[in-house]
């Protein structure tokens, strides 16, 4: 989804958009047996193109910064993944994780590219990346939804800075499906939802996942990696939030 505002052609900008998301579908899809990334695993193809060779260096940062809460290489098949102490062990690899985030800017960009004033980009509503303002010269305005609630239900609500990027992850659509790579399984932390704003999607991405393996502790990591970062962190009986940045609801929402 892509809201755009003050954008001179913005019928070209929709257009162009899909076609960019379609040639990184093309890119990065784990589910498309002709994607680079499966020719790449399968050894038809030795060297990646730039862009996917950007976005598996990004992932080996984010693994190397999360100390391995975060690790492409064991998201695609846990139960046939090799020894991961064998030295040479050929890990598959999924993007699942980051590449929302690489889209969700490129997309944004294109939109900044084309003369909009804003635009607000939305993956599944779980990646989100901004440019300039709403019409009005407000900042872009996200609800964050509440899990112990239906889908209607926001916990608050944050304002995202021009050109920084938001992803939240949880158990709320998939019910347990993020893997705590170091050990292969479900994670186990008391966070239900992590929702975390960077400049950069997939910092963002692989951060929010991280969170929810690592626990509330994984706060004082990311900020040690990334001081402006901004997270939101919800358990079963508590909601903690970098400061001056997200407006909770009350209880009751009207």
């Amino acid at each position: 989804t892509v809201r755009l505002a003050e954008a001179p052609s913005w019928w070209d900008a929709v257009a162009n958009c899909q076609t960019l998301v379609e040639r990184l579908e093309a890119m990065c899809s784990r589910f498309r047996p002709d994607s680079e990334l499966n020719r790449l695993r399968r050894g038809a193809q030795l060297r990646p193109s730039a862009e996917l060779a950007a976005v598996l260096a990004a992932a080996e940062t984010a693994r190397v910064e999360t100390a391995g809460a975060f690790d492409a290489r064991r998201h695609a098949s846990i139960a046939n993944r090799p020894d991961p102490a064998a030295p040479d062990a050929p890990y598959d690899v999924d993007l699942g994780g980051i590449a929302k985030g690489y889209a969700a800017d490129a997309v944004r960009d294109l939109c900044r590219s084309v003369g909009c004033r804003g635009a607000c980009v939305s993956f599944g509503t779980s990646s989100v990346s901004s440019h300039g303002t709403r019409a009005a010269g407000d900042p872009w305005r996200i609800a964050l939804r509440d899990p112990a609630g239906d889908r209607r239900t926001a916990l608050g609500w944050l304002e995202l800075p021009a050109e920084w990027s938001l992803s939240v992850s949880g158990f709320t659509e998939r019910g347990v499906h993020i893997i705590d790579p170091r050990t292969a399984a479900p994670a186990s932390s008391a966070v239900i939802q992590a929702a975390v704003a960077t400049p950069r999607g997939m910092s963002a991405e692989t951060w929010s996942t991280a969170l929810v393996v690592l626990g509330v502790a994984g706060l004082e990591n990311l900020l040690a990696h990334h001081p402006n970062a901004h997270a939101v962190l919800v358990t079963t009986e508590q909601v903690i939030a970098t400061p001056g940045w997200f407006r909770r609801l009350p209880i009751a929402n009207p």
